[in-house]
């Protein structure tokens, strides 16, 4: 499957956020995720394991969380593991755990487990 094309629409799922393992804690909608801010970034992975591209970006957008600006990540990754990352890389933005792929197939998600980041226009 492609990611979407620029400019398009965030292709939303039918399903809500509530079925999915979220660190720190629950996540019920996009709205919740964006927190009022104009800018998402998303990250984007089938990737079930922890790897290190997985781990740089998650690390590296840390920095750019600011008022008008949030990231959040969907991926196949355990909660355990992203619980693992918060605590050691100090990630606090919400991190999405997809096994069923319920959010991942309508992102567009690499199935060869690349790692995308979606810039979410959230007005």
């Amino acid at each position: 499957m492609a990611l979407p094309d620029v400019g398009a629409k965030l292709p939303l799922p039918s399903v809500s956020f509530v079925g999915l393992s979220a660190v720190p804690g629950p996540v019920s909608s996009l709205s919740e995720l964006t927190a009022n801010a104009e800018l998402l970034m998303l990250v984007v992975t089938t990737e079930g394991a922890m790897t290190d591209q997985l781990r740089q970006t998650l690390v590296g957008l840390q920095d750019f969380v600011t008022e008008s600006a949030r990231v959040a990540a969907v991926s196949m990754v355990a909660p355990t593991t992203y619980q693992k990352l918060t605590r050691k890389a100090k990630v606090e933005y919400p991190l999405l755990s997809d096994p069923g792929r319920q959010w991942l197939a309508n992102l567009g998600a690499a199935p060869d487990g690349s790692v995308s980041v979606l810039l979410v226009d959230a007005p």
